[in-house]
């Protein structure tokens, strides 16, 4: 097999349209989630959430089923290892933005609230 720059471009170029909405917003909502809890003392060291890794590689797990989907395909057309590296590298990618956006997320729900003085 010999791929190119060029037809790996093409590619792209008719394939990712469709889905740049999609893709913007979700680009747009994990932006704004980390800007938001790194604005109230998120950082990604000090705070720990199993459940948002867990959801993370959950939601990783399920992309080898729902991606193909998504694409208006089936899983039993993944034949090749190109085929197969591509879907396992699109459901690494999900796990990193899942929890991306889960980590910080969970910050932001269980951030410890100081207690105000009545005073």
């Amino acid at each position: 097999m010999n791929f190119s720059l060029t037809s790996i471009l093409a590619v792209l170029s008719h394939a990712l349209p469709p889905f740049l909405p999609l893709i913007l917003s979700l680009v747009a909502a994990l932006l704004t989630v980390q800007l938001i809890a790194r604005l109230r003392g998120y950082r990604t060291g000090s705070h720990h959430c199993r459940p948002a890794g867990a959801a993370a590689l959950l939601a990783g797990i399920t992309s080898l089923w729902w991606v193909p989907m998504l694409s208006s395909s089936r899983l039993e057309f993944v034949t090749t290892a190109t085929d197969w590296a591509a879907l396992i590298t699109v459901a690494l990618g999900i796990v990193l933005a899942s929890w991306l956006f889960l980590h910080p997320l969970s910050y932001l729900i269980r951030r410890p609230r100081h207690s105000r003085s009545v005073s």
